[in-house]
């Protein structure tokens, strides 16, 4: 008998190669490897063990429909029936993709962090990411009553004065709100959290959620109140820091176009009803009761108020937010929550106050020092308007990686809008126009902050919240990288090189990371990986911009540098036959590319 012997000859062909993603604290599997994970997958991060895959991205033939994926999500994953999910968002971009927010519920319990976000197009989930905790085991009956709890909050905060104890501030939320039932008097809800605040936990604890906002001194916190013991689990800061043209004569940009509008002839206030639904700015007459501001004023809508009270500088404060809404609208945004929400901004707030902050629901500008005039240049007040798009969109929260994520981002947009408003004037330090700049973008060490992460001026304690306002300077430097380009040898002792993209590339690709991928938890390896993502989803795969963003990275220290090396690898059942007919199963192994084709000659 003669006998036939098959012997396999491969010939690959690479048709389109992409970047070999982040193995940042992570581990990434492709191909054969991820469909072993998830059914139809073609690429998976394996981030944490207490969360399924941070990211899961399908092959187009192979995607599935909504309802399908979250069957299947359950499924593969063996999610427990005590799990729901709830959509908390929905919006849709400028390449067809429709993008769905669902917040993870245990026992109808929200989970802290627990978000997840489904990126649809055709109908099609294509990709998934987020995070979705696998080991969540808590009781949903609390011990601890809400009142009792409240009083520990407000023991813990011991406030001279809160603002549900102004009758003034009772009125003013409920006409803010436009809600007669609308008080600042803390509710308390349930909520689910990990215990020691890291999204690696497995320590999940049942908490009563408080939102206080205190007049004296003036905060607005999150409080976390274990439910069974009444101790504070945690406490976050949520201060982030007819229409008629007229001539704004601003004290930091000179004699600018904007809009108002008009009671009468001789009366018009900074008030506009054209962007969105509308941009409104106020008075608080250096008090701290938004329910005692009153509108500025003008007779010809030449705006040029000199007077001792600085009111020049309330056309700043209002200018800079119409160029901000004009600068959403050209990344495709009405406001910051998609749907035209107005933009409050209080000007004069308190005596020496130098800060400015967005509170949750409205923007607040100090006058200033002796050192610092009033805080409403152009790019703070970008700044502060992003932290509410941040608060419809990430939702960032505000303390260590995740808070210094929400600053640069605020940062970056606060840069981005001051050069496409006043070029001319622009440029990369952080409010230097009210006397003494804050930070610097394109050398953050001269203002003592991190250049790299975890480099030799990484903040590690738990001041400023976790060093929101230092450690920002790492993705600061990211973005300025991604913009002009450079190169040097970072605090990690690797040599970089980055490639410019120009200004509209790198905004566009941190827009899209920040409206469409993070999510509450992110941390800065999201960050990286969510940014090659997205210049992935604008430009195409192994691209100049997926290169530059991964270098970019690279540069700061987060990730490896890009490489365009194609991982080509398979694996077989049987490699020699005897007999025929013969078949053969093959695995493909291979990563990093989006297409393979395999030639057996026969």
């Amino acid at each position: 008998m003669k006998k036939i012997c098959s012997i396999l000859f491969l010939s690959v062909a690479i048709l389109l190669a992409s970047n070999a993603q982040n193995q940042f604290q992570s581990k990434e599997v492709f191909g054969a490897e991820a469909e072993k994970i998830f059914y139809g997958a073609d690429h998976v991060w394996l981030k944490q063990a207490n969360i399924v895959p941070t990211f899961i991205q399908f092959r187009e033939d192979k995607a599935m429909n909504e309802t399908d994926f979250l069957f299947h999500l359950r499924k593969q994953f063996h999610l427990p029936t005590n799990y729901t999910f709830e959509k908390i968002g929905e919006e849709k971009d400028q390449i067809n993709y429709i993008h769905k927010r669902f917040q993870l519920l245990v026992n109808s319990i929200p989970v802290k962090d627990g978000i997840f976000i489904l990126h649809i197009r055709a109908g099609k989930v294509i990709k998934y990411n987020g995070y979705l905790f696998n080991q969540v085991a808590v009781g949903s009956t609390p011990s601890i009553d809400e009142a009792a709890a409240l009083r520990n909050v407000l023991h813990s905060i011991h406030a001279a004065k809160y603002k549900w104890e102004m009758p003034e501030e009772e009125a003013f939320i409920k006409i803010e709100q436009k809600k007669s039932t609308a008080t600042y008097y803390p509710k308390g809800e349930l909520t689910i959290m990990q215990k020691d605040g890291n999204i690696a936990s497995t320590n999940f604890v049942l908490c009563w959620k408080f939102d206080v906002y205190a007049q004296t001194p003036m905060g607005r916190y999150n409080v976390y109140v274990d439910a069974i013991t009444g101790a504070i689990i945690n406490t976050e800061n949520e201060i982030c820091t007819s229409d008629a043209a007229g001539t704004a004569i601003t004290v930091y940009r000179g004699s600018r176009p904007f809009t108002t509008d008009s009671t009468s002839s001789t009366n018009y206030r900074l008030r506009e009803t054209g962007r969105g639904l509308g941009i409104n700015t106020y008075d608080l007459r250096r008090g701290t009761s938004y329910g005692a501001a009153i509108d500025f004023t003008d007779s010809n809508n030449v705006w040029n108020n000199i007077n001792a009270n600085k009111d020049q500088y309330a056309t700043d404060a209002h200018w800079g937010a119409e160029k901000t809404s004009d600068f959403y609208n050209a990344m495709g945004r009405s406001s910051i929550d998609g749907a035209g929400y107005p933009l409050n901004l209080y000007v004069h707030y308190s005596t020496s106050y130098v800060n400015a902050f967005w509170d949750g629901t409205k923007m607040t500008f100090g006058d200033g020092n002796s050192t610092y005039a009033p805080l409403v240049s152009l790019d703070i007040t970008g700044h502060e308007i992003t932290h509410g798009l941040d608060q419809f969109t990430a939702g960032l929260t505000y303390s260590y990686e995740s808070g210094a994520l929400n600053e640069s981002f605020s940062d970056i947009f606060g840069n981005a809008i001051e050069y496409y408003a006043d070029s001319a004037l622009a440029n990369w330090l952080v409010g230097e126009d009210i006397g003494v700049a804050f930070r610097s973008m394109s050398n953050p060490n001269s203002y003592s902050q991190p250049d790299t992460y975890l480099g030799s001026l990484w903040y590690t304690g738990s001041s400023d919240a976790g060093g929101v306002h230092t450690n920002s300077g790492v993705q600061n430097f990211w973005y300025y990288l991604l913009c002009m380009g450079g190169s040097g040898t970072n605090d990690l002792g690797h040599a970089y090189s980055v490639t410019a993209l120009g200004r509209t590339k790198a905004n566009n690709i941190a827009w899209r990371n920040l409206v469409t991928y993070l999510t509450s938890g992110s941390q800065y390896d999201d960050a990286r990986f969510y940014a090659i993502q997205s210049a992935i989803d604008l430009y195409g795969a192994c691209t100049p911009e997926v290169v530059s963003t991964t270098n970019a990275w690279y540069a700061v220290g987060v990730g490896p540098l890009y490489t365009a090396t194609v991982d080509a690898q398979f694996t077989n059942s049987l490699s020699v036959g005897c007999s025929v007919p013969f078949t053969v199963n093959f695995t493909n192994n291979s990563y990093n590319a989006d297409i393979f084709t395999w030639d057996f000659g026969d």
